[in-house]
């Protein structure tokens, strides 16, 4: 299961501190956040309707700002109060935050043309050759797969925290500044059946957009463990969390009651899943490094021989799009939506300690 290209995108990260007008005194709030443009233009932007005045302590540029962006907000998250703000006073954020800053943006400088190669291959069809292992390329493939099972651990970690957590929901409308239930309206549509209604290809066609892309979309790497041979107990944990999670997960009977009020138990939970980000961030970050580096190895081939295989086509396929179904045959269409429901689309948990 290798991972994804991240995003390379360049531009400031910053470190935005509020300081109350009046007095002038820093409050305890830092906004740790990205911008293409200069952040001294971000800040006249958030200056707007602020009772706080807002300075820049600390500005950097990146080459991957999204990416530098989400590891500091895993990195920090047992400091996080909402989104992108929290509680890091000044000489922390001298002391710790800004040289994370600076470390992460060198090593992005270093990495960006492996990360480059990669979104290239990404979109490119391989050759069909398959080149021979060197040794470079079994180190390399070494210490990918023990940097994969540092992840998928890690991963699990973290799954097994925010289950451990959603699990003490029960009958109620989430945890109060803390577990949030998102509910959307959805109306079901008989989509197979509006399409045999269609007098003709044509007018099925006229409901479906051509795609073309390469796939698949990451190379597989050989060697890699699933979770149950890498850690049988945390996996069998993790099984068993998932399988009860999944027997009694919130409904839309849990919206009509009140959400649960914060405990020091549900606090003691809540900080296992923030704390469990760091190590996850940390160890997927190790691993996209490594896999950027193997698919630079790779280039345009399909396979480094027992390491890597990434065997890129161009597929070309139809996508049904509802719009168009919709504006096309409108009668049609309508005939075949059900009635409207709402249901619980996803339990979110919040990113920031909204409690004493």
């Amino acid at each position: 299961m290798a991972l994804k290209c991240p995003t390379i995108d360049e531009g400031e990260i910053y470190c935005i501190r509020e300081v109350d007008f009046i007095s002038q005194n820093p409050t305890e709030y830092v906004k740790l956040g990205k911008t293409r443009r200069e952040t001294a233009q971000r800040l006249k932007e958030h200056q707007t309707g602020n009772p706080r005045q807002e300075t820049a302590e600390f500005v950097h540029y990146t080459d991957m700002m999204s990416s530098l962006e989400k590891y500091l907000h895993y990195h920090f998250a047992n400091d996080c109060v909402n989104s992108e703000w929290f509680i890091i006073d000044t000489p922390r954020v001298m002391s710790d935050v800004a040289p994370l800053i600076q470390s992460l943006a060198a090593e992005h400088a270093l990495v960006r043309p492996a990360f480059d190669e990669w979104k290239t291959q990404a979109k490119t069809v391989c050759n069909g050759n398959t080149i021979a292992a060197t040794a470079a390329h079994q180190t390399l493939h070494g210490t990918y797969l023990q940097q994969y099972e540092r992840y998928k651990v890690a991963e699990a970690v973290m799954r097994i925290a925010e289950l451990e957590l959603k699990s003490m929901i029960g009958a109620s409308d989430g945890i109060e500044n803390m577990v949030y239930l998102v509910t959307t309206e959805q109306i079901p549509f008989e989509k197979d059946n509006f399409l045999a209604s269609l007098a003709t290809h044509a007018d099925r066609d006229k409901c479906h957009k051509t795609e073309t892309k390469v796939l698949p979309e990451a190379p597989k790497i050989t060697g890699e463990l699933a979770l149950s041979k890498i850690d049988a107990a945390l996996n069998a944990r993790l099984k068993a969390l998932e399988k009860s999670y999944e027997a009694s997960k919130p409904d839309m009977s849990n919206v009509a009651q009140p959400a649960l009020p914060v405990t020091p138990a549900l606090i003691g939970l809540h900080s296992n899943c923030l704390t469990s980000k760091k190590e996850f961030k940390e160890a997927e970050w190790d691993l996209q490094k490594t896999t950027a580096e193997l698919v630079s190895m790779l280039k345009d081939n399909k396979e480094i021989q027992d390491i890597i295989t990434w065997d890129r086509k161009q597929v070309t396929k139809a996508k049904f799009e509802k719009d168009w179904a919709k504006k096309y045959f409108t009668t049609e269409y309508h005939a075949h939506e059900g009635t409207p429901l709402t249901k619980v689309f996803r339990v979110n948990i919040d990113d920031g300690k909204k409690y004493p």
